[in-house]
């Protein structure tokens, strides 16, 4: 399997957004520090992102629109746990 990285940005205050280019389609994934564990996003997410002046806020960005969308609930423990129906289009 051939991929590239694109990005890599903090996602929570324990976890990575990584972004990798595969047969063209972006593909966002998390990485979670605290045991390594891997889990892709559902969804056309291409970016995952916090933001540093308020590092309680996170962000997703749409593959095909570009959207931004401010996670409200956005947990990287046990698991990831991103509340779908709480995404606010910003």
């Amino acid at each position: 399997m051939h991929f590239s990285l694109i990005n890599l940005d903090w996602l929570t205050d324990n976890g990575v957004a990584s972004t990798t280019v595969n047969n063209g389609i972006p593909e966002l994934v998390v990485v979670s520090l605290f045991d390594n564990k891997v889990q892709q996003l559902n969804g056309n997410w291409a970016y995952g992102l916090t933001d540093s002046q308020h590092p309680e806020h996170s962000y997703l960005i749409e593959q095909q629109t570009h959207a931004l969308y401010r996670a409200s609930l956005l947990i990287l423990d046990d698991g990831l746990i991103i509340n779908v129906n709480k995404l606010t289009k910003t």
